[in-house]
């Protein structure tokens, strides 16, 4: 990890990368995603994080990386390390701050998954088909009311006299 923070320190000076990260298509990371590691879950609406959880109750929530911006993945290994907009099992999540903010680029643990959901919206959802079925009763209608225990009793007693 010694490798990647040194080489997190040069990614937040690099002029390139900072263009790189700056350049992020908004499309890339549109809709709502999750970041997962191993004890942490990252939760982004269109690339911008609103929430991190662990399993850990002790830690709580942490809002450190709230704010910032996902804006690819770190792969490779130690000696030869670069940056990518498509996610793999096992790569670290990149993190961009806003300009000026005391933590200008983050990295995440290796990841294990990596999901975007689709809104609703976006998704046709097919209709069902509503055929007349002769088993359902009709809700609502005007009833005849029913002769119960008493009127027939009355009925069988007028009846005798």
């Amino acid at each position: 990890m010694d490798v990647r923070k040194t080489w997190l320190k040069h990614l937040a000076t690099s002029n390139s990368v900072q263009r790189w990260a700056l350049a992020c298509d908004p499309e890339t990371f549109a809709g709502t995603a999750r970041v997962q590691t191993r004890n942490t879950t990252y939760l982004f609406r269109n690339g911008s994080c609103f929430g991190v959880t662990t399993g850990d109750p002790e830690r709580g929530a942490i809002s450190d990386f709230v704010g910032m911006k996902l804006v690819g993945w770190l792969l490779g290994d130690a000696d030869q390390l670069y940056l990518a907009r498509k996610w793999q099992a096992g790569v670290c999540a990149v993190l961009w701050g806003a300009p000026g903010s005391t933590r200008p680029v983050a990295l995440t643990s290796p990841t294990v998954r990596f999901a975007r959901y689709v809104s609703a919206d976006a998704r046709p959802r097919p209709a069902p088909i509503r055929e007349p079925d002769p088993t359902y009763t009709r809700i609502n209608l005007p009833m005849q009311p029913q002769p119960t225990f008493l009127d027939s009793a009355v009925r069988a007693i007028a009846r005798a006299i």
